[in-house]
């Protein structure tokens, strides 16, 4: 009775686990730098719980084993599905920014490497003390090539001043002037596109913005108004 029971649960588990399995997949792949360590942790806890089941009757305690090993399998789910979660959610929530950068710039692109690097120059490392309008978008995808992710805030002028003078010096500078045309029209264009910035009426409050551009074919850099306030953060 006993042992048809905990079947019955193993069931319910592997059930559970198999229809959400696409959000487990999404979660572990555009995460995977992160994820992969709850990921084992499933699977090993799942090698385990076969074998006490098979030899249940063998195993000293063996229901209260089953019981606490089902129980540790939850969990492990539920942390691998977390970094995931935080990456395609919060995109208004200030207190998750730390988590999220973080969750972006590692779980997306691992700990090494040229991408790792300039997401981290770009992305500060906190908010500003004064910070309105934010929003912080990130992405994942299925292999790192490229996920964009688009942080934007409005705040104050000093702080303004001290990100001008940061990104002058990481990014080359391109200034908007009014009926410019050409290669500069075309790189705010790709900016305002990728920042998710179509409406006409709130392109104009970055009517006298300095655009920090990163040479490359997606858009990269720093969008500072100093008029409005506003900074755009793509990578």
């Amino acid at each position: 009775m006993e042992k048809s029971g905990f079947k019955t649960l193993n069931t319910i588990i592997f059930l559970l686990s198999y229809f959400v399995f696409p959000l487990w997949l999404i979660c572990f792949v555009s995460t995977f730098w992160v994820s992969i360590v709850p990921f084992i942790g499933v699977v090993r806890c799942m090698c385990v719980i076969g074998k006490t089941y098979r030899n249940i009757s063998c195993v000293e305690n063996g229901r209260k084993k089953l019981i606490k090993l089902n129980a540790v399998l939850i969990l492990w789910i539920a942390v691998l599905h977390l970094p995931g979660l935080v990456l395609f959610y919060f995109n208004d929530t200030k207190c998750m920014y730390r988590i999220k950068r973080l969750d972006y710039i590692h779980g997306v692109y691992g700990y090494y490497g040229e991408n790792v690097g300039m997401n981290r120059n770009l992305l500060p490392e906190k908010l500003p003390d004064e910070c309105e309008n934010y929003s912080y978008f990130t992405s994942g995808v299925l292999t790192p090539y490229h996920a964009p992710s688009c942080l934007i805030f409005r705040t104050d002028e000093g702080t303004i001043e001290r990100y001008a003078e940061y990104y002058s010096f990481l990014c080359d500078e391109i200034r908007v002037i009014n009926n410019d045309s050409g290669e500069k029209t075309e790189k705010f264009d790709k900016f305002f596109k990728q920042a998710g910035i179509s409406d006409e009426s709130r392109q104009e409050e970055f009517g006298n913005a300095v655009l920090y551009w990163i040479d490359g074919h997606f858009p990269k850099g720093a969008m500072i108004d100093k008029d409005s306030g506003y900074v755009v953060i793509m990578t």
